[in-house]
């Protein structure tokens, strides 16, 4: 860790900031999930607000997230190709994706396919870097991704809103939204349709066999609705509800008799249709006593292959209820119960029900200088038993520009189902994987310039993989299984800081990570030793502009090493009424060729045209 410290120690000395200063007042959730302000939360959070994702210049939901530090992303080739999250080097399977509080993903892959987010959708992310299964339960070990779709703002008149844009690769994006108040009722709906012709997603002469030298498309449709009815000061009602559908074309392959030889020509379309809704109830008990209850359904349909299609299905359905206990503004207590039911259906196997019980506790304390939180939380499962988490963590004040914190906890990942149940791989009797967390962290923040650094190492124990030994197995395995497989540690640092100065804003970042199996000092698949980024902002008048470079180091994958890349992305626009915006955006400005994961074939340069309508008053 000594490497990454002084790495800390030359960025913050030579003011290369990144992270934008957040308003004090500013009140976020996914960090303690009750509404806390930003400034008294210990924990790692992240916020992206509206006005920074509009003017980020990112067509997708992966391509914004890639840019904060601690994250990098895995997508298989261009936009409407699969795409994951690995948050402080923990797996895609490690990191909880929620969309308005209800968790989404597949419960068969274990993991969240950000490609199936539409970033038109989203208002506002909180991003918890470290861990976060105290709070939120299996496979928060990296983290936790909270996405906030569009919504109306209390009281506010009725807003019109839309944008639409063409690209190269016969891409093109449009949407639609409106949103206001009537009487007690607050209401907002949203519709997006995204699309490109795409580009050939696989070079040729890959591993597998499966290059195909036509283009690589995509189609989503999105749509989003939420409803909020005050039925009196102390009492409200309010419904959640959204759906995508994702049409993907890629490369495979087929295995067909007589001579079971690779078949790469077909039609190779991935569909998945991914949908969430919850019911709400809010009350204020007494003074300082705030009840939240709710009921939430998440369903991810997807459908893959040419003529032969694989599906795999996946409900939960969560009843939660949580109290929050405010007497002060110094102190914040939560307790809150769970029930989770899980169930699958596949073409390939069937699956009993999974089903968890959960009661959480957590506390948060202010004295003078000092800040802490405490969490605590169990989950009795019916499939691997109970497990229990926590997470202590602490801050100090060193000075109204500087603050230190320390935070240690644990987390676990569940088995996902295909690693239980799938013909001749699952072994319905692994374990959970495990992990310890620490980090420490320093910012400083003054004005119109911050800068942040944190350390931390992450210890997993039994983690899930491929057992290549079938004497390792259950009898029945003759090519091997999944299984408990190895310990892992992920140790790295992450440093933000950034500094406006008139006109212009420049940030940067820089993340270091050291993610190996610790038996065979490996590296683990897919992770970068290090990324760093540059953002230079430049806004005067009804002009403005922006530019960011993303670099990332070499991956190792399936034995070979992914060579590192960098792109440059940027953005112009112009404010041609105060309600409407043209702008300019290209993405791999420089055409740089690169290989997002083995053998796939990266998005070269992509222009945009667009106009934005924000906000018509009536």
């Amino acid at each position: 860790m000594k490497k990454f410290i002084r790495s800390g120690a030359s960025l913050a000395a030579l003011g290369l900031c990144v992270a934008q200063a957040l308003a004090a007042d500013e009140v976020v959730i996914t960090g303690t999930r009750m509404a806390a302000p930003l400034q008294q939360v210990v924990a790692d959070v992240v916020v992206l607000e509206e006005a920074r994702i509009r003017a980020s210049g990112a067509q997708t939901l992966e391509e914004l997230l890639r840019r904060e530090g601690g994250i990098q992303i895995s997508r298989n080739g261009g936009p409407g190709q699969s795409a994951s999250i690995l948050l402080r080097g923990a797996s895609a399977a490690s990191t909880v994706v929620l969309v308005d509080g209800v968790r989404v993903g597949s419960a068969t892959l274990g993991q969240t396919d950000l490609a199936s987010i539409s970033l038109q959708q989203v208002q506002r992310i909180e991003v918890l870097r470290g861990p976060g299964s105290s709070l939120y339960g299996a496979d928060a070990v990296g983290g936790v991704v909270h996405v906030f779709t569009r919504r109306a703002v209390q009281g506010a008149a009725w807003q019109f809103n839309a944008q639409a844009a063409a690209g190269t690769q016969g891409s093109h994006e449009a949407g639609a939204g409106l949103s206001g108040t009537v009487g007690p009722l607050q209401l907002a709906v949203h519709l997006a349709d995204e699309g490109s012709k795409g580009f050939n997603a696989v070079k040729a002469g890959d591993t597998f066999g499966l290059h195909n030298p036509d283009r690589d498309g995509f189609s989503r449709r999105s749509a989003q609705l939420h409803a909020a009815l005050a039925l009196n000061p102390q009492h409200r009602l309010s419904l959640q509800a959204g759906t995508s559908l994702l049409n993907s074309q890629f490369d495979g392959a087929e295995y067909l008799p007589p001579d079971y030889a690779p078949d790469a020509s077909g039609d190779f379309r991935s569909r998945t249709r991914s949908s969430q809704a919850a019911l709400s109830w809010d009350a204020s008990l007494a003074t300082h006593w705030q009840l939240r209850t709710q009921a939430s359904r998440a369903e991810d349909d997807y459908r893959s292959g040419a003529t032969q299609v694989a599906t795999y299905a996946t409900q939960r359905q969560l009843l939660q209820s949580q109290l929050v206990f405010k007497p002060s503004g110094t102190l914040q207590a939560l307790v809150a119960a769970e029930h989770l039911v899980e169930q699958v259906s596949s073409s390939d196997y069937a699956a009993p029900q999974r089903r968890n019980t959960a009661l959480v506790a957590s506390l948060m304390a202010q004295q003078g200088a000092h800040r802490w939180q405490l969490d605590a939380r169990q989950d009795r499962n019916n499939q691997f038993g109970a497990v229990h988490t926590g997470k202590l963590g602490w801050a100090l004040a060193l000075s109204p520009q500087w603050s230190v914190r320390g935070v240690l906890g644990n987390a676990y990942r569940a088995p996902a189902f295909n690693d239980l149940y799938y013909p001749g791989y699952g072994v319905p009797t692994l374990q959970p994987e495990r992990s310890i967390s620490a980090e420490l962290g320093l910012r400083y923040s003054a004005g119109t310039a911050s800068a942040s650094a944190t350390v931390y190492n992450n210890r997993v124990r039994q983690l899930i993989g491929y057992e290549a030994d079938p004497a390792k197995c259950p009898s029945g395995y003759p090519f091997g299984c999944a299984g408990n497989v190895a310990r892992a540690q992920l140790q790295g640092a992450t440093l933000e800081a950034g500094h406006r100065h008139g006109a212009w804003r420049i940030s940067a970042a820089l993340d270091l990570l050291d993610a190996k199996d610790t038996a065979t000092q490996q590296r683990l698949s897919r992770r970068a030793p290090h990324q760093e980024r540059l953002s230079v902002e430049w806004a005067q008048g009804p002009y403005s502009a922006s530019a960011t470079w993303l670099s990332l180091g070499a991956r190792l994958e399936g034995g070979a090493v992914q060579a590192g890349y960098g792109t440059l992305d940027a953005r112009l626009a112009w404010r041609l009424q105060p309600q409407l915006v043209a702008e300019l955006r290209a993405s791999n400005l420089a055409n740089q060729a690169h290989e997002p994961v083995r053998d796939a074939v990266g998005a070269g340069r992509q222009l945009w045209l667009g106009l934005r309508f924000e906000g018509l008053n009536r």
